[in-house]
C-alpha cells in the first residue's frame, strides 16, 4: 500500500509547526511527517550570515531559537496522534551548498538517513513549514491524488498572506481577480505532491524550488494558504535580518514595511503597497481578500479576531510615495539595454554573466533604477571599454552628452584620457601627491635602454591597453637583439593604433578606429617580494565600497593567476586590504586617485610597499565576480567554509563576492546630486 509521507525544512518555525502538524493531519492523513530543522546557509536568504545573526537567532549556529519548544511541540504531536509518525532531525548542510535549491532538495531527499523505505508509489509532500491547507479540502486533495501515476505530481495556487488573514500580495490573487482575468494564467502555483518513481524525477521537480516552474506537474485549482509573514515578534525580525544579510535592501526600506505592516492590521484600506518599485507590478502590493481561513490557524497570534470591516473603502495607501525620497533613472552609455516582457522594466544587458546580480540590486537600491531610455534619464554613466574606444568615437560621445547637460553625468568623456592613456594618469596623480612608478614616454630606442639601466627591470608597453594586450615586463639580462625587436614591434603596434588599423580579435576582425593618443611608454618595474600583492579597490563618489587582493609570483598579474597552492598568502593580503579600507586616510587617497582624474567611478589598482600605496592604474568599467568565482574552484570553497573566521577582517573581497555585490554599489550613487 502507497505511503504518504509529508517533509518540512523548517528553521525558526514553531509558531506555525504548533498549529500545522493537525492541518496537515486534517487534510493529508499522512502516514509520516518529517520535519528537517536547520539554518541553511545557502540561498538569497542566508547568504552572508553573519556570526551576530548567529548569536541572535541561533541555539549553535545551526539549530534555530526556537529549537527546544519545537522539540516539545513535536513530541505532544506524537502524543496526539500515535498514528502517524513524526520525526524531528536536526540538519547538518554542506557549508558550500550556496543556493537555496540545492538546501531545499537535500532537506526532502535524507529518507535513507531518516531510515525511511521510499517505495515507488509513495506520494511525497515536499512542504514548508509556514503553508496550510482548508480542512474541506481534504477530499479535493485526495482526488487529485488518485489520478497521478508514479513521476507525476500536480501544484496548487499559492495565495501569500501577509501580517493577518485578511491581507494577501496581490500577485497571488491573480487568478481570483475578475477585472484582470488575463492573470489567471501567470498564478503563483507551486509543487504540493509529487507521486515517487525514481529519484532523479523528484530531485528535478524539488531543484525548481527558486524557479517555482513545474511543467512537469498538473495545475490544479487547489489554494494552499502560505502565510509567508506571519511573524510575531522576534520571529518578524528574524525574517527581516534574513533578508537584509542577502541581498540587502534600500535605505529604510524595513522601517517603511514595518509602517506598511501596521497599516494592514488596522483593516481600512483596499490595498496597501508594502515594497518600493514600479507601483503597476502587482507584487508590490497588499490587497484586502476575504477568504475562509483553516481552522487550524484561527489561535496563531496574528490571526485577527472580532474585525469590524465596515470602515473599509477602495482606497489605498502608498507607504513608498509618502516615505521615500525620488529614484533617479539611469542610463548605462556603453551597456546595452533591453525591455522585460514581461515586468516592462529595463534591464542591463551586461557581458557579463553577473547581469542578472546587477539589475536586481540596482533595482533594489531605492536610489537608481534602469531605463533604456536616454532621454528619460536623470544619471548618465559613460560606461564604454576604453580599449574599444577610437578618437573617432570621442566626439560622437562628446555631442551625446553635451546635448544632455541637464543630466547627471558620470565619468565625462572629457576626461576619458586621464585615465585612458597612462601617461598622462600618471603624471596627473604625481601632480595630487599620489605615489606612482616613474613613467617615461618613449621616442626612440635609447629611451629604452635608459631606462633599462635606471631601474634594471621595466614594464615597456602602449600607454592605452587594457589585458596585457602589449604589454612587455623586460630586465637587464634580455639580449639586445630581442629588446630591439621589441621594441621595434611596439613603434609599428603604436603606428597602427594611431592609423585605425590595429585589428582586433575581441572586435570580430574589425579595426575600432585611429587613436592618436597612443604612445610606447616604460615604466619603472616596483621592487616587489616574490609573491606580490595586488590590491584592487572599487571608489563610487566619496566612498570606498569594495575590492580584493591577489598573491601571485607572476609579473603581470591578474585575477586568473591566483591558485590555491598559496591561499594563505591570498587572505593575508585581502585581511590587508580590509585593514586599509578602514583607514579614512588610505580612503581618502583613494578617491582622490579617482577625482583627480575628472570622474566619479573606478576600480584602483595598486601595490603596497613598506606602508606606502603606489597606484598602477585605474579601471573605469568591470563586472563583478559572480558570487566566488575563482579559476581555481578550491578557493571559492575555502573561502565560503572559512566565511566566519574571515568575513570580518577581510570584509572588502566577501563584499564583492556575495549576491548584493553590487548593492552597496548602487546606493552609493544617492550622493550624485
Amino acid at each position: 500500500m502507497s505511503k504518504k509521507i509529508v517533509i518540512v525544512p523548517v528553521f525558526c518555525e514553531s509558531h506555525l509547526v504548533k498549529y500545522q502538524i493537525p492541518n496537515i493531519i486534517d487534510t493529508i492523513d499522512p502516514d509520516i511527517i518529517v520535519y528537517n530543522e536547520g539554518l541553511m546557509p545557502g540561498g538569497p536568504e542566508s547568504l552572508g550570515l553573519r556570526a551576530e545573526f548567529k548569536d541572535k537567532y541561533t541555539l549553535d549556529g545551526k539549530r534555530g531559537f526556537d529549537y527546544n519548544e519545537l522539540k516539545d511541540i513535536i513530541n505532544d504531536s506524537q502524543v496526539k496522534y500515535p498514528d502517524v509518525k513524526i520525526i524531528l532531525n536536526e540538519m547538518n548542510y554542506d557549508s558550500n551548498m550556496m543556493d537555496a535549491s540545492s538546501c531545499y532538495t537535500v532537506a526532502c531527499t535524507n529518507f535513507e538517513e531518516l531510515e525511511i523505505k521510499v517505495e515507488k508509489g509513495d506520494y511525497l509532500f515536499p512542504y514548508e513549514g509556514d503553508v496550510f491547507h482548508h480542512e474541506d479540502s481534504k477530499k479535493e486533495i485526495s482526488g487529485y491524488i488518485e489520478q497521478i501515476e508514479p513521476n507525476q505530481g500536480f501544484t496548487s495556487i499559492w495565495i501569500d498572506f501577509i501580517s493577518n488573514q485578511k491581507y494577501a500580495f496581490k500577485s497571488t490573487l491573480k487568478p481570483f481577480l475578475l477585472e484582470h482575468p488575463d492573470w489567471a494564467d501567470q498564478a503563483r502555483a507551486r509543487r504540493i505532491c509529487i507521486r515517487f518513481g525514481d529519484m532523479n524525477f523528484y530531485r528535478n521537480e524539488l531543484m525548481q524550488f527558486q524557479k517555482q516552474q513545474y511543467p512537469n506537474l498538473f495545475p490544479t485549482d487547489l489554494i494552499t494558504y502560505h502565510y509567508a509573514w506571519w511573524r510575531p515578534g522576534k520571529y518578524f525580525d528574524l525574517r527581516c535580518d534574513q533578508l537584509t544579510n542577502g541581498i540587502r535592501p534600500q535605505p529604510n526600506f524595513w522601517e517603511n514595511f514595518k509602517i506598511a505592516y501596521d497599516k494592514i492590521d488596522e483593516v481600512k484600506y483596499d490595498e496597501v503597497r508594502v515594497y518600493p518599485g514600479e507601483k503597476h507590478l502587482t507584487g508590490k502590493w497588499a490587497k484586502f481578500w476575504n477568504i475562509k481561513h483553516p481552522k487550524h490557524i484561527e489561535e496563531h497570534p496574528n490571526f485577527l479576531k472580532d474585525i469590524d470591516e465596515s470602515n473599509l473603502t477602495k482606497d489605498i495607501i502608498d507607504i513608498y510615495d509618502e516615505n521615500k525620497t525620488k529614484v533617479k533613472k539611469l542610463y548605462n552609455l556603453g551597456v546595452k539595454s533591453w525591455v522585460d516582457e514581461n515586468t516592462g522594466l529595463s534591464m542591463f544587458d551586461e557581458r557579463h554573466r553577473t547581469a542578472q546580480v546587477e539589475n536586481d540590486c540596482c533595482r533594489n537600491s531605492g536610489v537608481v533604477e534602469q531605463t533604456h531610455d536616454i532621454d528619460e534619464a536623470d544619471i548618465i554613466w559613460f560606461r564604454y571599454k576604453p580599449e574599444a574606444i577610437s578618437t573617432d568615437n570621442i566626439d560622437e560621445y562628446k555631442q551625446a552628452l553635451d546635448s544632455r547637460k541637464d543630466k547627471i553625468i558620470l565619468n565625462h568623456i572629457d576626461n576619458f584620457k586621464n585615465y585612458d592613456s597612462k601617461d598622462r594618469c600618471y603624471k596627473i596623480w604625481k601632480e595630487n601627491g599620489l605615489n606612482v612608478p616613474d613613467c617615461m614616454v618613449i621616442n626612440s630606442y635609447s629611451d629604452v635602454e635608459y631606462m633599462l639601466d635606471k631601474y634594471k627591470k621595466i614594464c615597456l608597453r602602449t600607454n592605452n591597453e587594457a589585458g596585457g594586450n602589449y604589454l612587455n615586463i623586460i630586465d637587464s639580462s634580455i639580449d639586445n637583439g630581442v629588446l630591439k625587436k621589441i621594441y621595434d614591434d611596439l613603434v609599428i603596434a603604436c603606428k597602427r593604433q594611431i592609423e585605425g588599423v590595429d585589428y582586433r580579435a575581441h572586435l570580430h576582425g574589425h579595426a575600432r578606429g585611429p587613436r592618436l593618443d597612443t604612445k610606447l611608454i616604460a615604466v619603472e618595474f616596483l621592487k616587489l617580494p616574490e609573491i606580490k600583492h595586488l590590491h584592487r579597490v572599487i571608489v563610487v563618489g566619496n566612498e570606498v565600497i569594495g575590492g580584493y587582493s591577489v598573491a601571485a609570483k607572476d609579473d603581470n598579474i591578474h585575477l586568473r593567476n591566483q591558485t590555491f597552492d598559496n591561499i594563505e598568502e591570498f587572505m593575508s593580503a585581502n585581511i590587508r586590504l580590509g585593514e586599509l579600507c578602514n583607514d579614512k586616510s588610505f580612503c581618502d587617497d583613494m578617491v582622490k586617485a579617482v577625482s583627480s582624474l575628472g570622474i566619479d567611478i573606478g576600480a584602483i589598482e595598486f601595490f603596497e610597499i613598506d606602508g606606502k600605496c603606489h597606484l598602477i592604474e585605474l579601471n573605469s568599467t568591470w563586472a563583478g565576480s559572480g558570487g566566488f568565482t575563482f579559476w581555481d574552484d578550491r578557493i571559492k570553497s575555502y573561502m565560503i567554509e572559512n566565511r566566519e573566521k574571515f568575513r570580518e577582517s577581510a570584509w572588502p573581497i566577501y563584499e564583492w563576492n556575495e549576491p548584493g555585490q553590487y548593492d552597496r554599489f548602487y546606493k552609493a550613487f544617492s550622493q550624485f546630486k
